[in-house]
């Protein structure tokens, strides 16, 4: 038909776009791990609790709310009144779906997981430390992976005056999206410094699946700040630094062929958050998120455009 010809796109139009739907670490999946869960005493039933006591209760740390507070377990719907749920705990933050809070522990930190699923994607968020190593065990084979990444920032300028004395950024996300995958294998990850603390903020683990034909140019990243700041009569403002939720904006070239199973799988993520890799040449484009909306329109016989709009996760 007259002006309804297909658009061809070649590797270098597009940008590859990927996904990791995320994997729900339970207690018995985390079967190892050096991280101590001892930010405070575990809940007791039998014990009374102050005013703004606090407590760990599955993972989580939970404040009293009232005074003379027993017998009110924290978490059910008879105990909303008395107990307030703080944080995740030091131990289940880089776990918890919140890329600003942070797991921290001095020198080194270690996680090793047992999914029992396929999982040939990891995704680590908001890190400080010197370098990160992950390996895949299989408990017949052993090691099929061993990597390990240095998290030292690249010299921003090529010249010697650069690489002596120019501002190093490091690294804050690590990417490995073609795992071994067996369902079988234990996922280790370990953070190191040579001095100092150790810091992740999200470790994910899931599959990782690819929409469409690639990203086009044009693609918008940003963020929504929480910070708040005020100015007083004289003019002295003061800061106050929040939280911070990465968004995007995008549009991708879908094959018509994968249309109605692209739709169905957008819509079947909704709601929930997940790791997305708008643009898998730069790593900076991996947020944590959830779908905000997105649009099919279909103009040719062999391509779509679907635009997307992506939520950050503070």
């Amino acid at each position: 038909m007259a002006g309804q010809a297909a658009v061809w796109f070649t590797s270098g139009d597009l940008m590859t776009l990927k996904i990791i739907d995320p994997i729900t670490v339970t207690e018995s999946m985390l079967i190892a791990c050096d991280v101590p869960e001892t930010d405070y005493a575990a809940y007791n039933a039998i014990t009374t609790y102050a005013l703004a006591d606090r407590v760990i209760y599955e993972h989580g740390i939970w404040q009293s709310a009232q005074a003379g507070n027993v017998g009110f377990t924290p978490g059910d719907t008879a105990s909303a009144a008395h107990w307030v749920f703080v944080s995740a705990t030091n131990r289940h933050k880089c776990l918890d779906a919140r890329r600003s809070s942070q797991t921290v522990k001095s020198g080194s930190m270690t996680y090793r997981i047992r999914p029992g699923q396929v999982a040939n994607g990891l995704a680590l968020l908001n890190i400080q430390a010197d370098t990160v190593r992950v390996r895949v065990i299989d408990p017949v084979d052993g090691d099929l992976t061993d990597r390990t990444e240095a998290l030292y920032g690249p010299v921003r300028r090529c010249s010697p005056h650069a690489w002596f004395f120019s501002r190093r950024i490091p690294k804050t996300r690590v990417l490995m999206l073609d795992l071994p995958p067996v369902y079988r294998a234990d996922i280790e990850v370990t953070l190191t410094a040579a001095s100092g603390d150790v810091a992740l903020g999200l470790l994910v683990l899931g599959y990782v699946e690819e929409l469409g034909l690639g990203v086009k140019y044009g693609l918008r990243l940003g963020l929504t700040d929480y910070s708040k700041n005020a100015t007083d009569e004289w003019g002295n403002t003061v800061f106050k630094v929040l939280d911070y939720a990465e968004t995007a904006s995008l549009q991708f070239v879908l094959d018509n062929s994968e249309l109605d199973e692209t739709k169905d799988r957008l819509a079947a993520l909704r709601g929930r958050p997940l790791i997305v890799i708008c643009a898998e040449q730069y790593r900076s484009t991996a947020i944590s998120c959830w779908i905000g909306e997105f649009e099919i329109l279909i103009p040719y016989p062999l391509e779509s455009d679907c635009s997307l709009d992506l939520k950050g996760l503070p």
